[in-house]
């Protein structure tokens, strides 16, 4: 009988020296659930759900067949919205701007966006090499193989008409009152050329450039100004064709440029996460730079007073003033959903690695919080706490709540008491309540607001 006694002793101090070893707040020394989470509110909602959920201080938004849909808090549709990038991947907010990830491998970035930017979907195959701007309407190379095409469009997108365009290898395009300014490739002499077209596509005039390719173009009123990805210099022409001056600039894979009245705009970059918009004035002297959204800058022109990037991986045209849309940073290594700030870092699941995580502005992990159950598929920050929505096992509705400190430490934890409820999906606060979005396969999405108990 002692024998049996001390046996059940050393395994009950083994068993809680095992259990303080661990580091991960959901092992068997976390919080058992004390508490429960009610639905008090559910709205249809006639959405295709993407993944993740936020609240912006009035409203809800959601990610939905690769658009952001703005909902009230009864599930009306408000604003759509196209967001930045290509594979939109997690949004957030700071109650100020919408926070959105695009989750493009090896170039993804985290924008940050207010909610009255401009963002085009880019005519014709999307591959917009050069822009203009005729004083009014938008204009648009589009490089799409043996068939180029230049579009007119208004500054909402709308396609207002197109000329064909038999120039090879178009790339740069700026307008002035009476003209378009094209650069393409002459096949027999194997250089970069200059191509005057008026506004019906009939030619005016070209001359060759000793390069052999020109990626920007622009005008001043007066000169035109000349790119190549090749070289960190700009090269200044007349119109009728003459070399007046070659400028130095910083910068590398330089693009298409613009000029705003004072000074020029370089797009520089292509498929990279540190691709740039640099401002220059007509010496050649950095002013700023800002980066640029997208993964390809390609056209670039001033309109409206903003500058509009065209991008051509994308296929999107981006309007850029003040901070309407600006890069937070660059999307993680690991393939997220859901993400969250808390005013100064994005916090995002990593259920591949099962981990809840911060990540700093280039994309690394600066914290790491392990959790060892099965999906996590929400997560919402709100007064110095995270808020997880916890799946379980997959095909059982065993959801589960948890608050968590920015430490680890595991607050609270709440059971959903009405079972029969769809998987949890994304992760809201608006200050009082918990909203997700239920997917049932049968009744589709719902919009649910939670009280806990």
């Amino acid at each position: 009988m002692k024998t049996a006694i001390i046996t059940i002793a050393i395994l009950l101090i083994v068993s809680v020296l095992s259990c303080g070893e661990s580091n991960d707040p959901t092992g068997s020394s976390g919080i058992e659930p004390e508490d429960s989470v009610i639905v008090v509110g559910s709205y249809d909602i006639s959405a295709d759900y993407d993944g993740d959920l936020t609240f912006d201080g009035s409203h809800l938004w959601i990610l939905t067949d690769g658009m952001l849909q703005q909902l009230s808090t009864q599930g009306q549709v408000l604003e759509t919205l196209n967001p930045p990038g290509n594979y939109p991947r997690g949004i957030a907010s700071n109650n100020l701007k919408l926070i959105v990830g695009d989750d493009h491998w090896g170039t993804g970035l985290i924008y940050q966006i207010s909610d009255d930017c401009t963002i085009l979907n880019a005519p014709g195959s999307g591959h917009i090499s050069g822009l203009g701007f005729d004083g009014t309407h938008l204009w648009g190379a589009n490089c799409a193989g043996i068939q180029n095409t230049l579009y007119q469009f208004t500054t909402e997108g709308t396609v207002l008409d197109s000329l064909p365009c038999e120039i090879e290898m178009v790339e740069g395009l700026t307008c002035d009152e009476s003209s378009i300014w094209i650069s393409g490739f002459d096949t027999g002499s194997g250089r970069a050329r200059i191509y005057q077209i008026d506004y019906s596509g009939n030619p005016i005039f070209s001359f060759e450039v000793p390069v052999m390719c020109i990626e920007g173009l622009t005008t001043d009123g007066t000169h035109l100004w000349l790119s190549s990805g090749s070289d960190p210099v700009l090269w200044k022409y007349t119109t009728s064709g003459e070399l007046i001056d070659t400028i130095n600039i910083p910068g590398s894979q330089l693009q298409d440029i613009a000029f705003d009245g004072t000074y020029l705009w370089v797009a520089e970059g292509y498929l990279s996460s540190t691709n740039q918009i640099l401002q220059l004035d007509t010496n050649g002297t950095l002013i700023s730079s800002v980066p640029a959204p997208g993964d390809a800058p390609g056209g670039l022109t001033f309109a409206d007073d903003a500058i509009w990037v065209a991008d051509v991986i994308t296929g999107k045209i981006y309007k850029l003033f003040g901070e309407n849309i600006s890069v937070l940073g660059a999307f993680p290594s690991f393939s997220m959903t859901y993400m969250t700030y808390d005013g100064s870092q994005i916090w995002c699941i990593n259920n591949d690695n099962k981990q809840i995580v911060a990540i700093d502005d280039e994309g690394l992990e600066i914290t790491i919080i392990p959790w060892s159950n099965a999906q996590l598929n929400g997560i919402v920050f709100n007064a110095d706490t995270l808020w997880v929505i916890d799946n379980g096992e997959m095909n059982t509705n065993a959801d589960k709540l948890y608050a968590i400190l920015l430490s680890g430490e595991i607050t609270a934890t709440y059971s959903f008491t009405d079972r029969s409820l769809p998987r949890a999906y994304g992760l809201a606060h608006d200050g009082s309540n918990l909203w997700y979005i239920g997917i049932d396969p049968l009744t589709g999405e719902k919009l649910f607001r939670l009280e806990l108990q």
